[in-house]
């Protein structure tokens, strides 16, 4: 009898160890694999806003809540951050506080960057020329609108009139910032009366029909209208010993009669303000002639100035009217803050008031208005050559206006807070 073998047991399945990797589940790419390449998310455009949020970080150490006094600091450090807000014009609204910082919620009356949360620098020059051209508008309209003034003419011998001559057409002029200025006569400057002829008896008054006529020539750098007397400065010598009798050119009769408005009398404050803004001018022409790098002490501490230089270029349409258009041009020496950086401006410029023909300082229109104790003086003047036209715009504030500068020797009694020089070249 044939005893079995043992069974044989069937072999036992190798499992994979728990640390050898899976060589046929993971596989690495290959070298000519393309992985995509994400771009990085944009940085914030630069946008206009009217309210945002601002963050003050980091936390001063003295307002950290293992110091004692950590609640006093931290209401002397949101005060110093409301201020901080408050001189960029910005209104906070909501405060808290956070552990990586203070968060303060803002708002703003004009829109700003919301990066600087200041607004743009707007060119000076080309606001004025947009508040200019708006007026003009208004001031054509009005002048249509009124009536014609009767002239009585003088006796002639013939039944026929005579022919009124065509008047030029004449781009409509910024009106004179002063109406109280211009339609009552100066008392630092008198100039008597011209005298009346025969052809000149009209019933309208004289005083508005001349300041219409200046404004009328206020925008055009040409020289070959007529300008009065009465509203020139001549800077050299003292403007004061100045007297003058210049006949008014007679008006055509087809001119619309204005009527003017009594002014109120001028106060005390004001007369002196306008002596005081006279000196000023008169100052500050012949120091720039003379030496510029003093005109520091003209401006105040915070005064802002501007530079710009426009090329006008005469257009001679079809009906042979001159039309005066500003080159694209120009140079602008951008919003100055300092004086030092004033100073340094006021350097480049060429000579802008002395005559080119006689070699002397010419002679400047001016104008001015006082807006008030706070404010201070508004002054406007230009200066009139062969090859360009010079105009100034003045902010005058006394010196005891501002507590730094009512210390400082040497600072002029008037201060410029605001000042730009506008050159049209021709």
């Amino acid at each position: 009898m044939v005893r079995p073998g043992p069974l044989s047991r069937p072999s036992k399945r190798n499992r994979a160890g728990v640390d050898e990797p899976d060589l046929t589940s993971c596989h690495s790419p290959s070298p000519s694999t393309q992985v995509k390449d994400e771009r990085s998310p944009s940085p914030t455009q630069k946008r206009l806003v009217t309210s945002g949020t601002k963050r003050f970080t980091p936390i001063p150490n003295d307002c950290l809540p293992s110091c004692t006094d950590y609640k006093q600091n931290r209401s002397k450090w949101v005060e110093r951050c409301v201020k901080e807000l408050e001189a960029l014009n910005l209104v906070p609204e909501r405060k808290l506080f956070r552990d990586d910082g203070l968060v303060i919620d803002w708002r703003s009356h004009v829109p700003v960057r919301s990066d600087t949360l200041k607004p743009d620098p707007q060119d000076l020059a080309a606001i004025i020329m947009l508040t200019h051209r708006s007026n003009a508008q208004w001031h054509q309209s009005a002048t249509t609108s009124t009536q014609e003034c009767p002239t009585v003419s003088p006796p002639s011998s013939g039944d026929t009139p005579n022919p009124e001559s065509p008047s030029k057409k004449i781009l409509p002029a910024p009106p004179r910032p002063s109406s109280r200025r211009r339609n009552n006569p100066s008392q630092l400057i008198p100039v008597d009366a011209p005298p009346s002829g025969p052809g000149s008896s009209s019933p309208c008054p004289t005083k508005p029909r001349l300041s219409r006529e200046l404004e009328r020539e206020s925008h055009s750098p040409s020289r070959d209208r007529v300008s009065s007397a009465s509203d020139r400065v001549p800077l050299l010598p003292d403007i004061s010993s100045q007297h003058s009798q210049t006949g008014l050119p007679s008006r055509p009769a087809s001119r619309a009669c204005e009527q003017s408005i009594a002014p109120d009398p001028p106060s005390a404050a004001e007369e002196e303000m306008s002596e005081m803004t006279l000196d000023y001018l008169r100052r500050y022409v012949q120091t720039y002639e003379s030496d510029r790098a003093s005109l520091a002490s003209a401006y105040a501490s915070n005064a802002s100035f501007a530079y710009r230089v426009h090329h006008i270029v005469q257009n001679i349409s079809e009906r042979s009217s001159s039309v005066w258009a500003a080159s694209p041009n120009c140079f602008s020496s951008g919003s100055k803050r300092t004086r030092l950086d004033i100073a340094t401006t006021l350097l480049t410029p060429p000579s802008l008031h002395v005559n080119a023909q006689s070699s002397s300082v010419a002679q400047m229109e001016y104008d001015m208005f006082y807006l008030g104790a706070k404010l201070g003086m508004f002054l406007v003047c230009r200066v009139v050559d062969s090859t360009k036209t010079v105009v100034h715009n003045f902010i005058l504030q006394r010196k005891e206006a501002d507590v730094e500068d009512a210390v400082i020797e040497g600072v002029w009694p008037l201060m410029a807070t605001a000042h730009q020089i506008l050159v049209f070249q021709t």
